[in-house]
């Protein structure tokens, strides 16, 4: 097969911004425009792979040991992480993704017996034309851009939300609003972050002093707001559950950031992801 390499670039670059998508929703992991496009440019760049022809095992072992090192790499580039272990989470989880999208591609060769989809040294190289390559973009991006409404509008549609956070005998009830802007992550696991802007909260764990950290099982996290950027404490301990006014109930994998609330309305916020 004949292989050119700015269809190679262009398919390998959309598979990986697709995969970084869906890590990203799966994580709950920011994913910045430019940083996404930086780690599709090199994996488009590391595809070329593809041309090499291993004589040996030597060479196949040199070129697995390559891949692999470029999907770390990619994943690197795409995100903001914290620790050798939570590169891994993410490597595990792309890999995952990969081997999936393998799967898929070899069971839709083995069906239709197309000869355009071409696949070594792990890479895959699709064999067509660039006005495909654009419009199957385009409409994975509307197909991933309609989900995204369609998930997050229909938690929306429940006006009242409550949040409920326990701690032993210890628990409070606020009213919570769903808001796919706020996209806070704790620092080091990537997981979720509801805040909770509640004076009772904010007293009930002594946060009213400058030495957060000296407070047990808190620690800061960096966050912006309109007014600027800010240290807000987080903490893992107990655990949230959002209640909706049609009596649905989910406790969700979150971390829990406390501040003070504004002219004593009390309020969580959360990113309506967490109840999908």
């Amino acid at each position: 097969m004949k292989i050119y390499i700015d269809v190679l670039f262009i398919t390998n670059a959309a598979v990986t911004l697709m995969f970084l998508l869906g890590l990203s929703k799966i994580t709950h992991s920011p994913l910045k425009r430019l940083r996404a496009a930086a780690s599709c440019i090199f994996s488009g760049v590391s595809s070329l792979l593809v041309i090499a022809e291993p004589e040996n095992f030597l060479q196949s072992f040199i070129i697995t040991a390559v891949k692999i090192l470029s999907v770390f790499i990619t994943i690197a580039i795409a995100f903001k992480w914290n620790g050798f272990l939570h590169l891994i989470k993410f490597f595990l989880l792309y890999l995952a993704m990969n081997l999936v999208f393998a799967g898929c591609c070899f069971m839709l060769w083995e069906i239709t017996g197309s000869r355009i989809i071409y696949i070594k040294n792990y890479t895959v190289y699709f064999d067509i034309s660039l006005i495909s390559i654009a419009v199957s973009t385009i409409a994975a991006y509307i197909i991933i851009s309609v989900y995204d409404l369609i998930t997050t509008r229909s938690f929306r549609k429940n006006i009242m939300y409550k949040a409920k956070y326990s701690v032993g005998d210890y628990e409070v009830v606020i009213p919570a609003v769903s808001d796919s802007g706020n996209i806070l992550c704790d620092s080091f696991t990537g997981i979720p972050v509801i805040v909770f802007y509640c004076d009772e909260l904010y007293e009930h764990f002594n946060l009213d002093y400058d030495n957060y950290f000296t407070v047990n099982g808190f620690r800061l996290i960096p966050y912006s707001t309109v007014n600027g950027r800010s240290l807000m404490p987080v903490t893992s301990k107990g655990k949230v559950e959002i209640i909706s006014g049609n009596n649905f109930t989910k406790e969700v994998k979150c971390y829990v950031g406390i501040v003070k609330s504004d002219n004593n309305r009390s309020r969580a916020i959360f990113n309506p992801s967490l109840l999908v």
